[in-house]
């Protein structure tokens, strides 16, 4: 029998709070912890949204006087009923490294490279083409063809370009080695 029982009971209560700041302390380090990790998780949203904004707002233009109309570079025109589709893959660059040297689209342009054309229910067959094209080196993207008057309506299509009409005749030869059906055609 210990020959203070208060001393004990004083011993116990010191162990107890200190447990008690201990187990406090324990739970305030992990709270920050995870208010830390939340943090840098939004931070990093923030910084990979607004690269990828940039990316894609990359575009050319020219004066509606002059014969030329306006195209995006590196995405599709928005869709004239506003609606979003987020299956389609039109500003994501190529997965390897291109091996060749792509054409370069022109401002004074008019001719796409048609690479393949889907029925807008079949957004996943554009997206398996152009994810093909754009494997073998070659820069391409998703249009809608409601947005251009000389393609036929209610289709997504895999197109490289617009060029010049004899640039992209040059082009679409090249593209038929990888693309058999590829075609050149007005989007004017």
């Amino acid at each position: 029998m210990p020959s203070n029982p208060r001393s004990t009971v004083q011993e116990e209560a010191a162990q107890t709070s200190t447990s008690r700041k201990t187990s406090r302390i324990v739970r305030l380090a992990v709270i920050a912890s995870l208010i830390l990790l939340g943090l840098s998780g939004v931070g990093a949203w923030i910084l990979l949204k607004e690269k990828s904004a940039g990316a894609t707002q990359n575009t050319t233009s020219s004066n509606e006087t002059n014969g030329s109309a306006s195209v995006e570079s590196s995405s599709p025109a928005p869709t004239p009923s506003g609606t979003v589709n987020n299956n389609l893959q039109t500003s994501e660059p190529p997965k390897k490294a291109a091996t060749r040297a792509t054409p370069v689209a022109t401002t004074s342009g008019k001719w796409f490279i048609i690479l393949g054309s889907y029925p807008k229910a079949e957004s996943n067959k554009a997206n398996e083409r152009l994810n093909f094209i754009r494997g073998r080196g070659y820069d391409a993207r998703i249009v809608d063809s409601d947005d251009y008057p000389n393609l036929k309506g209610g289709l997504w299509v895999v197109v490289m370009g617009p060029f010049a009409r004899n640039e992209a005749e040059g082009i679409k030869n090249k593209m038929r080695s990888i693309v058999p059906d590829a075609y050149a055609k007005s989007g004017w």
